[in-house]
């Protein structure tokens, strides 16, 4: 049958999935990366993520190498040569009886030292 419209049908079909396929491809695209400036990947992101990957340190935490550093300079420092502040921020109570909250040296190149007294921290 030469007359028959069954071949036109599947040229529209085939030419309709042609079309359709790479439309839907950039729509995908569009909408995970680039609409809402790319919202949709952060989310998916953050929901499926390892718990690793969203590691926060604490606000006090510093790096060993931090540390080792802070130390090797306060050891170093020539106390005798260098004028310094002390700046300390006491609680007051009502009885009288005042305790140190946090205390800081100010040294001559304005670097802030803290003095972080751990024994405060230790309950009982």
């Amino acid at each position: 049958d030469e007359k028959s419209g069954f071949v036109g049908v599947l040229l529209t079909i085939l030419i309709y999935f042609v079309l359709l396929v790479p439309a839907m491809i950039t729509l995908y695209m569009y909408l995970i990366g680039i609409h809402l400036n790319g919202r949709i990947s952060d989310l998916y992101r953050r929901l499926c993520g390892s718990y690793e990957s969203f590691f926060v340190p604490h606000d006090c935490e510093i790096s060993i190498d931090e540390l080792e550093r802070a130390c090797y300079r306060y050891r170093n420092l020539k106390w005798i040569d260098r004028s310094t502040d002390y700046v300390a921020i006491y609680n007051s109570e009502h009885k009288g009886k005042d305790t140190i909250h946090r205390h800081f040296f100010r040294l001559q190149d304005g670097t802030l030292l803290e003095i972080i007294d751990r024994k405060d921290d230790t309950p009982g």
